[in-house]
């Protein structure tokens, strides 16, 4: 159902506990009326789906906004 709501908006907003577990890893409210008020309706599906990678990757936040990155090997250079 995640990525069903993107096309039928009756069963929106959905998140699931994997979703919500990524919201969680990541700083993100994990009520899903709260998490959904804070995005465009139409990015629903995109969101949820991003969440549950987040969640079984173990994403970290600055690995999403790019912190750190000169630091680690085979950085922004490819070195």
């Amino acid at each position: 159902m995640r990525e069903a709501q993107g096309l039928w908006p009756e069963l929106a907003p959905f998140f699931d506990r994997k979703a919500l577990d990524g919201a969680r890893r990541l700083g993100l409210p994990e009520d899903p009326e709260t998490l959904d008020a804070l995005i465009d309706p139409a990015d629903r599906a995109r969101l949820a789906a991003a969440l549950v990678r987040a969640a079984l990757r173990k994403v970290r936040p600055a690995d999403l906004t790019g912190e750190d990155r000169a630091d680690r090997p085979n950085g922004p250079s490819g070195s």
